[in-house]
């Protein structure tokens, strides 16, 4: 029992007037038995007893009925309080989750847009673009090494279309060359613009 110790020995005290008074009545019954008066006075005292008895008895359930109440509403209490730590926790885990999944995202989106880019510049014939990402051994830097061999590629072939181009040019103008000047001339010209 919660309650003040007092109320239990206060009930143990009724009890065991009431259980004296029964036995004294029981007694005295079987002996043949008292005068109507004393009877009477006896009853009064045990209906006194017993009210006695069952107010205790009603307090001492009152005092449980009302602990019960609160332990229950601090128990609700408790749970809601739980019920909001872990909501905040699974937030927070969900909002944590999110931001590695950006990071983890982005670690590869952007390196691959990155490198896309270099490819529509070299697309766009600019061959002074640095190919990233050629360093370590990852898908990403596999892709970049191709694209610098393509970016080398490309350098040679420009060169010799060059190549081709000028001499083209330069066949053209020194066949109408008719002296070593004019030839020499033709030549420095076509060169050095």
């Amino acid at each position: 029992y919660l309650g003040p110790a007092e109320d239990v020995v206060q009930l143990t005290r009724s009890l065991a007037d009431w259980r004296r008074l029964r036995d004294e009545a029981l007694a005295l019954e079987r002996v043949g038995g008292p005068t109507e008066a004393l009877i009477a006075k006896s009853e009064l005292e045990r209906r006194r007893l017993s009210v006695e008895t069952e107010n205790k008895f009603q307090d001492i359930l009152n005092f449980a009925r009302a602990k019960a109440k609160s332990l229950q509403e601090a128990a609700e209490t408790e749970k809601q309080r739980a019920i909001t730590r872990m909501a905040a926790t699974m937030a927070g885990l969900l909002i944590m989750g999110l931001l590695v999944t950006r990071f983890i995202t982005r670690s590869i989106t952007q390196p691959l847009e990155d490198l896309r880019r270099c490819m529509a510049d070299l697309a766009a014939g600019d061959l002074a673009v640095a190919i990233p990402f050629q360093e370590g051994s990852s898908e990403l830097t596999a892709i970049a090494r191709a694209v610098q061999v393509f970016k080398e590629a490309i350098g040679k072939l420009e060169g010799q279309r060059w190549l081709k181009s000028t001499l083209s040019q330069l066949s053209t103008l020194l066949q109408s060359a008719t002296t070593p000047v004019d030839f020499a001339q033709q030549a420095i010209n076509a060169l050095v613009p």
